[in-house]
């Protein structure tokens, strides 16, 4: 010992690299479920790392809440975790078939007090939740990326997820955040209507509503080309079905 004092660990800031929209679209993440729609290279894997960020202080430990973070393929599980990794100093870990195969409540229980972000398949997820392993009241962000497979008519695991879990009427329920390239364009759309507004010019959020339903907000960045842009505010999803937590 020298006499002097350490410094505390320096943590990652994602912020410091931040652009202007995706810090304005954390910031409204923050405050409710969105879905970003932004095109590939836009950056929305960085807006979802600012909201784990933000949000920091519901997962670290000691605190038995985490973020889960879904993405469709083992690939891209791999990918997102490392991008995790490098950008913050969060306990990271994937899970997907074939590796970290854990058994039972002990070992899950160990795995989420020892981690805050677990970034895995969707069928892991699924898996876990029907078997109690995992319960969604300890699951404080819920992040989906390629969220355009999470089609109500069809039985992906994300849909599944949120039709089987994700309860409107629960005391505890997790922030939601859905980001894709890829929007999907429904046949129906006699009960959908659109309110939208601006974010200093430089996006835009796309307010949905189903008739008897609560609304899903939806993340745009205005300098995408659309190709065709009134079928692109035409969005439908098991989403807009199973969201709550949002205001008019």
């Amino acid at each position: 010992m020298d006499g002097r004092s350490e410094a505390p660990p320096r943590v990652r800031d994602p912020r410091t690299i931040a652009r202007k929209y995706q810090l304005e679209l954390c910031r409204k993440a923050v405050e409710e479920n969105i879905i970003v729609y932004l095109g590939t290279g836009c950056g929305k894997t960085h807006i979802a790392v600012l909201l784990m960020y933000e949000l920091g202080h519901l997962i670290r430990k000691p605190s038995k809440n985490v973020c889960v973070f879904l993405a469709p393929t083992i690939p891209l599980v791999r990918q997102q975790a490392v991008v995790i990794e490098n950008s913050t100093d969060f306990k990271v870990r994937c899970y997907y078939g074939g590796h970290r195969h854990l058994k039972d409540h002990d070992e899950w229980n160990k795995e989420i007090d020892q981690c805050e972000v677990l970034v895995m398949t969707p069928q892991i997820l699924l898996h876990n939740l029907r078997h109690c392993f995992i319960k969604m009241d300890l699951i404080a962000l819920l992040i989906f990326d390629e969220c355009h497979h999470a089609q109500a008519k069809k039985r992906h695991p994300y849909a599944q997820i949120m039709k089987e879990f994700y309860k409107t009427d629960a005391i505890k329920s997790p922030r939601i955040f859905g980001m894709t390239a890829s929007p999907i364009i429904g046949k129906e759309h006699a009960n959908l209507s659109v309110k939208k507004f601006c974010l200093n010019g430089s996006s835009m959020i796309q307010q949905f509503y189903l008739e008897g339903q609560v609304p899903i907000s939806q993340a745009f960045c205005k300098h995408h080309s659309f190709k065709d842009k009134k079928s692109s505010l035409l969005w439908q999803s098991v989403f807009s079905e199973y969201f709550n937590h949002l205001e008019s």
